[in-house]
């Protein structure tokens, strides 16, 4: 796999992406990367809607994000960063948050591969229980973890995430055609699924008839976690072909990536206790001392020179 990278202020065409895979023929997997196009750039509204920032907390984050730069949230003492914002083909990618240091999550890190597809919906549920068979969907298709799925309607309004983030307010009424969101996560060195094989998993997934996207059209049909609707996919078209990037997120005891929402809520740091009344009160008391002290030094001086100046003049008399 070969990754094609453009210059300052531009991207590769959405729907192509920038990976080049070979199928071990000699052949370039379909789609091929293009030239590299003008970059369109994400806003502060796009990154609170997508990556939903804390907002008790700093960030560095800019009115405009170029595309490929990065910003996150400010972490108070004893806390780790986890994760960061990408702006990537004008799509906000990632988040960023904080977990304690001595907490029940550990920072790993994680090259993440990102894509967008449009699929056909129909079922009953809720967008939130959507949202959840498309995760197990996409993990049982792909062969890894997802930390994230994001489900907008057909304007592009996110309706439900699985970050535990909120999404923007909307209308709850389910349409047929979705935008889908989602980022997977793979561990470099540790035996696992590689990011090559899930990008390659992820263009696969929207060509018809190929065993991930049979393998994720049964499971969205018979999800095997209780309370979850039967959905019912059909056509998958790639609007954003795979990206991938690196990050770090946070997992628990079992290396399960906990979700953003998940997370403990942060306490800031502590504020620099106050100057005491006390101390206050004895740092006036020594100076009241010293002036004090000079003003009888000089009394009693201007009593010596007063008594020398009587004594003097009762001896010439």
């Amino acid at each position: 796999m070969w990754t094609l990278v453009c210059n300052t202020g531009y991207s590769v065409p959405s729907a192509k992406g920038n990976l080049a895979v070979c199928d071990g023929f000699g052949e370039l997997v379909e789609p091929i990367p293009g030239l590299c196009e003008a970059a369109a750039r994400c806003n502060s509204a796009d990154i609170q809607l997508a990556a939903g920032i804390d907002p008790t907390l700093t960030n560095n984050c800019p009115e405009e994000l170029e595309e490929g730069a990065q910003c996150g949230v400010e972490c108070p003492t004893n806390y780790l960063n986890i994760g960061s914002i990408t702006c990537s083909q004008g799509e906000v990618l990632g988040y960023s948050s904080c977990i304690a240091q001595n907490g029940g999550l550990t920072k790993k890190t994680a090259i993440k591969v990102a894509s967008t597809f449009q699929v056909t919906l129909s079922g009953s549920g809720t967008p939130d229980q959507w949202v959840q068979v498309l995760e197990s969907s996409l993990e049982d298709s792909l062969g890894a973890q997802i930390s994230s799925v994001i489900l907008q309607n057909s304007a592009g309004t996110i309706i439900a995430n699985t970050t535990g983030l909120p999404p923007l307010p909307t209308t709850r009424r389910l349409q047929s055609t979705y935008r889908v969101a989602y980022e997977a996560v793979t561990f470099p060195g540790d035996g696992g699924v590689t990011q090559t094989e899930v990008a390659a998993r992820a263009y696969a997934l929207a060509q018809a008839g190929s065993k991930e996207n049979e393998a994720f059209k049964g499971y969205m049909n018979n999800p095997t976690a209780p309370g979850l609707p039967s959905l019912t996919a059909g056509a998958v078209s790639l609007l954003v072909a795979p990206r991938v990037f690196q990050s770090s997120v946070a997992v628990d005891a079992n290396g399960v990536v906990a979700k953003p929402g998940d997370f403990p809520k942060v306490v800031p740091s502590p504020a620099p206790p106050p100057v005491s009344t006390t101390e206050e009160a004895d740092v006036g008391a020594i100076i009241g001392g010293i002036l004090g002290g000079l003003v009888g030094l000089f009394v009693c001086m201007g009593c010596c020179y007063c008594y020398y100046l009587m004594r003097k003049r009762l001896r010439e008399s």
